[in-house]
């Protein structure tokens, strides 16, 4: 008598040598139980030798053997019968889903041992693991690859028990065989898509139609700062997308990624942060794409960090901002230059033409007999003198405006210098200058108040504040000049009731060539207070301006001592 069988293994797949002839595929047999066991039956009859091999591994009367077989050929999975004890471990017993399996005919495969199932791509480990277990009498399960009659390569899921007799002895060894393709290459394909998901730079997660975390590759968790564990599950827009750019609320209706899950379409976004673990912003541009299967609905997001991106946009805007910047302030410095080319050619050519003027008059007079008296002559070489010293105050200017422009420093020719005589002295010349018809300069300058400095240069800009005041002004209006000393230095005060400055002009009459508002109609070359500030800087001191429109204009110089002038020069 033979006891029902032990199984002592699980799932197993055949594998490994040579196979038979091929025919055509067919199809997994499925069935009741009483088509199967007609089946079987029809089988024994077809193949006389398969009663003959059960027979030997079982008792020819024992009623289990049929039972066996009955519930073997009923089964709609494939199973075939193993004598234990024969040489070879020849197949004695093989029902129709086997033969569905394979394509092999019944009476084709009993007498075989399975090897004929395997082929070159059956794994050799699965083998291995399958004649261990033949060895030991005990059981097991592979997964391996097998090829059907007809050459078609299949993924059979073999599990191996044995049968053993009353005294223990392994007499049989069942092997149920289910085809395990569908699965497997499943399995393939996830493994494939975790691969991919897990080499790909790019952060991609997946979310339900609820917006729950589904999955997670490792670059989108690391690029959120969280574990994988720590998100799946989670609702992705409470965690990482609740708020927009600049902190405000981000309503889940209103986000694209929300919607796309819910059923919406596809969306590619620029423009957007992520929220990391630590509270920190990340500028991403996603896509989403939305999904739906079988009793499935949501979306896969892909993320892209464009923090990098975003850095170099700004400081490609900056550069931008720069060049455009270098290139409107060299534009302007050559607008510059030639304003400064015009106005100093016209202010060097007013008084080249008065000084013609002048010769050509008294060469007219001579050509007619008429020689000039001693008084004409010394008036005729004081009006050139006036002329050459307009003509050489130009071209001083213009030098001077040009050196501070360039950053360089002036060569000062330093001495003694009384300030209070030098603006008495600018004074007389300016107003002979301007002659009665023009402001009223008076002047508090006491002698003695001395400095160390370039007594021509601070001759210039005493003429220019001094000058402005008076061109600036109304006829007959003041214009103060103190000069008084202060510790071991000195200070200068111009004071005038003239047109004014406006206050959003006062920071810029101090640029080169800029002249306020209020200055058109009266000539001047812009270059006046520029080079004032920039001469009084050299000597170490400062200038200052006050102004206001319809008040007038007041210039406050202060020069250090000796000992700091030296210094700065």
């Amino acid at each position: 008598m033979v006891r029902r069988a032990d199984v002592e293994g699980g799932d197993m797949e055949t594998g490994g040598g040579e196979r038979g002839p091929r025919g055509a595929d067919a199809g997994v047999a499925a069935g009741g139980t009483e088509d199967h066991a007609r089946r079987a039956e029809a089988a024994e009859v077809a193949s006389p030798d398969v009663a003959r091999h059960v027979s030997a591994v079982f008792d020819a009367g024992d009623a289990e053997r049929a039972r066996l077989l009955t519930l073997f050929a009923a089964l709609p999975v494939g199973v075939v019968l193993v004598d234990a004890r024969a040489a070879d471990l020849p197949i004695v017993f093989a029902n129709a889903a086997f033969s569905a399996l394979t394509g092999y005919p019944i009476p084709a495969v009993v007498g075989r041992n399975c090897r004929f199932l395997q082929g070159p791509d059956t794994d050799p480990v699965a083998v291995a693991t399958l004649r261990r277990a033949l060895a030991a009498g005990t059981g097991c399960t592979v997964t391996l690859r097998n090829y059907r009659r007809d050459g078609t390569p299949f993924w059979n899921e073999l599990t191996l028990a044995p049968l053993r007799d009353t005294d223990g002895q392994v007499v049989a060894y069942v092997g149920v065989q289910v085809d395990a393709t569908a699965r497997v290459e499943a399995e393939r394909q996830r493994a494939l898509q975790a691969a991919v998901l897990d080499a790909t730079a790019e952060g991609i997660y997946g979310i339900d139609h609820a917006g729950r975390c589904t999955f997670i590759n490792p670059a989108a968790a690391a690029l959120l700062g969280y574990p994988p564990a720590a998100v799946i599950g989670r609702d992705m827009h409470a965690l990482v997308h609740h708020h927009r750019r600049d902190g405000t609320p981000y309503p889940p209706d209103a986000c694209p990624i929300h919607q796309a899950a819910a059923g919406g379409q596809g969306v590619r976004v620029a423009d957007e942060v992520v929220w990391r673990r630590d509270g920190t912003a990340v500028p991403v541009e996603y896509a989403v794409q939305p999904m739906a299967g079988a009793g499935f609905a949501g979306a896969v997001v892909t993320l892209v960090d464009v923090t990098e991106r975003a850095r170099a946009e700004q400081e490609r805007a900056a550069l931008l901002t720069r060049e455009r910047a270098a290139r409107a302030e060299a534009e302007a410095a050559v607008t510059q230059r030639d304003h400064l080319l015009s106005l100093a050619a016209h202010d060097l050519r007013t008084p080249l033409a008065a000084l013609i003027g002048e010769v050509q008059l008294r060469q007219r007079r001579l050509r007619r007999g008429r020689p000039l008296s001693v008084e004409e002559q010394g008036a005729f070489l004081a009006t050139l003198h006036d002329l050459l010293q307009r003509q050489v105050a130009v071209v001083s200017e213009v030098t001077d405006a040009a050196y501070v422009q360039l950053g360089e420093r002036l060569a000062l020719r330093v001495a003694s210098v009384d300030l209070g005589t030098l603006a008495g002295e600018v004074a007389d010349m300016l107003a002979h200058a301007h002659g009665a018809g023009a402001a009223v300069i008076d002047v508090a300058a006491p002698t003695g108040v001395v400095i160390v400095g370039d007594r021509d240069r601070l001759a210039r800009v005493l003429q220019n504040i001094i000058g402005n005041a008076v061109k600036y002004s109304p006829a007959g209006a003041p214009v103060q000049v103190r000069v008084r000393a202060e510790g071991d230095g000195a200070v200068v005060v111009v004071r005038d009731a003239g047109v004014g400055i406006p206050a959003g002009e006062i920071d810029r009459v101090f640029t080169p060539f800029y002249r306020a508002s209020t200055a058109r109609g009266v000539a001047g070359t812009g270059l006046g207070l520029a080079g004032a500030q920039g001469i009084i800087a050299q000597h170490g001191g400062t200038i200052a301006l006050e102004s206001a429109p319809g008040v007038g204009t007041t210039v406050t110089i202060t020069l250090p001592g000796a000992e700091k002038t030296a210094s700065a020069s």
